[in-house]
């Protein structure tokens, strides 16, 4: 018996040029309705992508803009390096810092990549914050959570700020993914 492109059996008795009677359509139709489709489908979609390097001298800082819902989370990778001595970072939202200072590396120089997950958040769940630095430096992975209350208002900006003095910090490759 040939198929309808969903893998649906024809209709026994239908033709081509025939007439289409209930009798052809009612399988078809039943078929269909046992389809079954979700109400709804969870992904994370595009914030902010950009590839550009973005140099942030000393005690300078680097925001990149966003607009989004506080209540949903956001997954930010970069890609960093520095030269000179190893920086000190912080992690801005919103225009401000949410993470202390936390050293980098120790090398004079080096590269690495820089993770962040923020979780939905309100006036209950304030600091639902984390990232993770990975200086090629041989140190391993140094984990920085929020040390401060989240601004309980929806996301405009995530950040980078630099503060050793004679550190230079470049970031690129930068990406921020929001809950769909």
């Amino acid at each position: 018996m040939p198929t309808i492109s969903q893998n649906l059996a024809v209709p026994a008795g239908l033709i081509s040029g025939g007439v289409i009677s209930a009798t052809h359509i009612t399988p078809v139709y039943t078929a269909l309705n046992a389809f079954n489709i979700p109400s709804t489908v969870g992904g994370f979609q595009q914030a902010f992508v950009e590839t550009t390097t973005d140099t942030i001298a000393a005690g300078g800082s680097k925001d990149y803009t966003i607009a989004v819902t506080k209540d949903k989370a956001l997954i930010i990778v970069m890609s960093f390096n520095w030269l000179v001595t190893a920086p000190q970072i912080q992690f801005r939202l919103n225009a401000g810092t949410i993470t202390a200072a936390t050293a980098v590396g120790t090398a004079s120089s080096g590269a690495g990549i820089i993770f962040g997950l923020i979780a939905g958040h309100d006036a209950t769940f304030q600091k639902p914050a984390v990232f993770f630095v990975m200086p090629d430096d041989g140190n391993g992975l140094k984990s920085i959570a929020a040390n401060t209350t989240l601004p309980n208002v929806d996301y405009s900006s995530v950040g980078v700020f630099a503060t050793v003095a004679t550190a230079t910090l470049s970031v690129a490759y930068k990406a921020i993914f929001n809950q769909g």
